[in-house]
């Protein structure tokens, strides 16, 4: 095995202790949210981006596998992926996870390339902290968290530092600790000086954070990776200044806050969405537990990914400027992508949501939460009410908007039921929206997961997946299910399914996948290889989803006569109308 190659001079004994005491389950849970399916547990990848779960974990096993990417292995191939660490480093974390004391056989010189880093980061994070317990040191540092009523179990819970006005203070305390100015300077601590700059320091650098409070910015596991540091006396400028990207750190790949509210997040299936580091601080003091910080607007697809694995519904509080009005936007349409229901509140002027916590407190903040629009509600507030109001570039800017979030989104009827919403809320033709919704794709914009091959929806999959572990249901096979499905990857498999039976050819998940083209049917089968259909009679189950399928088309057909009725109404044609009202009786009847 690779794993033993790098066992160094730590035994197998360890190891398989290490092992014995780590529980895989446990371990991938802290980094994403995993669903029982039968024997298993399933997720979104933390290696990939998606958003139909394809990350297998076996508790009996002690394995994982995502049938994405295809990574796969033990505890140990996991966390040396996800951190980043060599194998003795990863058997020494999941060691001191457990609790486990290992023979100490090491120097700092022995470190991994990005262990140093790690090791520079916490190097960093003793300094702020012992800086900001020093009372003479931290005088303004102090002042200020009173002003803004931070406490001491925030400042410990966030494990809020100081940086001193000190220009090699970093460096001194690293060097004292075996830790270079290369790691420190690799990891955005330590700034290289410039020969214009007449900066005090006898080394070529100079620590890039002084006079400032610290904020460490951790991975989803917990691990500190960067800083954040915001200056204490206004004629500081700027006021906020981050660490740069570095080998550990990648900013649009991380939340501020998450590795701690995870949990509440992961408990209610809600986040709640601020901009800085003092928002989410002083909305979790009060109280309000399911909040994540964005790291200022620019929130990304990665982090819209990583908010999926935990929540299901998010509440975005941006600062009511023009800034903060467009970052919702970006951000709305990165949450739609991932599959996410969302939400938005409105601050009253001049307030963020710090200042407004702090004057109205737990229950004004609740019932703000209470008043919270949809994005459409949202657009039509901030546009004035109808969508003709506007000046033609702005419509279609809109128009354009709208469509695009639609496209985006991974579900058929969600996506439609959103078209329907948006010509509703802002009094425009829901053709009109549909145009443009065409038009989008027809321009080449990126492709969404419902237009790649991916697992069916719900339903479909699992109606998919039943008759594959079910064959002899197909017996009751009608001509009426091929009209159930919306999507034409799964009616081709469905299709297959009905020759099979026909032909007495074999049905199973192995047969299929073994004799079906591989890139065609596989990303399908191996996702509903893995559904759990419980210990429901086989009968039963197939009856409950004819049934829904057949109401999803009975709906599905509803809203095309309706549409047609208000064409028919608009053209006067009274004859039409007349038919299609028959007609919708007799569905709804």
């Amino acid at each position: 095995m690779q794993n033993q190659a790098k066992k160094g001079n730590l035994s197998n004994e360890w190891t398989e202790k290490v092992r014995e005491a780590t529980d895989i389950v446990d371990l991938v849970s802290e980094y994403l949210t995993l669903k029982k399916k039968g024997k298993n547990f399933l997720g979104l990848c933390p290696f990939h981006q998606e958003k139909t779960p394809s990350f297998s974990v076996s508790p009996e096993k002690g394995v994982y596998h995502c049938f994405g990417c295809g990574k796969g292995g033990d505890v140990f191939n996991f966390v040396m992926e996800v951190e980043h660490l060599s194998f003795p480093e990863t058997l020494r974390y999941l060691a001191r996870k457990a609790n486990i004391s290992l023979p100490e056989n090491r120097d700092k010189k022995e470190l991994d390339y990005y262990e140093r880093l790690y090791l520079a980061v916490s190097t960093a994070q003793e300094y702020f902290r012992e800086s900001l317990m020093d009372e003479k040191t931290a005088v303004e540092g102090w002042a200020y968290l009173n002003r803004r009523g931070v406490t001491r179990e925030m400042i410990d819970t966030f494990q809020i530092g100081y940086a001193p006005m000190n220009w090699e203070g970093i460096i001194e305390f690293g060097r004292k600790r075996g830790v270079s100015t290369d790691s420190l300077a690799i990891a955005g601590l330590a700034v290289k000086k410039d020969s214009m700059l007449r900066i005090p320091t006898g080394t070529g650098y100079y620590d890039r954070f002084r006079r400032r409070f610290t904020f460490p910015i951790q991975n989803i596991s917990g691990r500190i990776v960067a800083f954040g540091g915001r200056a204490v006396n206004p004629k500081d400028q700027p006021k906020y200044l981050n660490c740069p990207e570095t080998p550990i750190y990648k900013k649009g790949k991380e939340l501020f806050g998450l590795a701690v509210t995870k949990e509440e997040i992961r408990k209610t299936k809600t986040a709640i969405l601020v901009e800085g580091y003092i928002d989410l601080i002083s909305l979790y003091q009060r109280g309000i537990l399911n909040v994540a910080a964005a790291l200022g607007t620019a929130f990304t697809a990665e982090q819209a990914i990583l908010l999926a694995r935990f929540a299901e519904n998010v509440i975005i509080i941006f600062d009511r400027d023009a800034a903060g009005e467009s970052a919702v936007f970006r951000a709305v349409e990165n949450l739609y992508d991932a599959g996410l229901n969302v939400q938005v509140v409105q601050l009253p002027p001049g307030d963020d949501p710090d200042s407004f916590i702090r004057d109205h407190g737990k229950e004004g903040f609740d019932e703000l939460i209470k008043q919270s629009l949809s994005y459409l509600e949202f657009q039509k507030k901030r546009i004035g009410g109808a969508l003709r109001a506007l000046p033609p570039s702005e419509q279609e800017k809109v128009l354009l908007d709208l469509a695009g979030i639609s496209n985006r989104m991974r579900d058929d009827a969600r996506s439609l039921l959103f078209l329907e919403e948006a010509a509703r809320a802002l009094d425009f033709d829901f053709r009109l929206m549909e145009r443009y919704s065409k038009r989008l794709r027809k321009a080449g914009a990126p492709a969404t997961e419902k237009q790649q091959l991916a697992a069916p929806s719900d339903l479909e999959g699992d109606f998919l997946a039943l008759l594959i572990s079910k064959p002899e249901l197909l017996a009751g096979s009608s001509a009426e299910w091929l009209e159930y499905f919306s999507k034409s990857d799964a009616l081709s498999l469905f299709e297959i399914l009905l020759e099979r039976h026909v032909q007495g050819a074999k049905i199973g998940f192995d047969v299929l996948m073994s004799e079906l083209p591989e890139d065609k049917f596989h990303p399908y089968l191996l996702v509903l290889s893995q559904r759990d259909l419980g210990e429901a009679d086989g009968k039963q189950l197939l009856s409950d989803y004819v049934n829904k399928l057949a109401g999803r088309k009975k709906n599905q057909r509803v809203h095309e006569l309706k549409q047609l009725l208000m064409e028919a109404e608009k053209a006067a044609d009274e004859t039409r109308a007349q038919e299609l009202v028959s007609e919708l009786d007799k569905i709804i009847r």
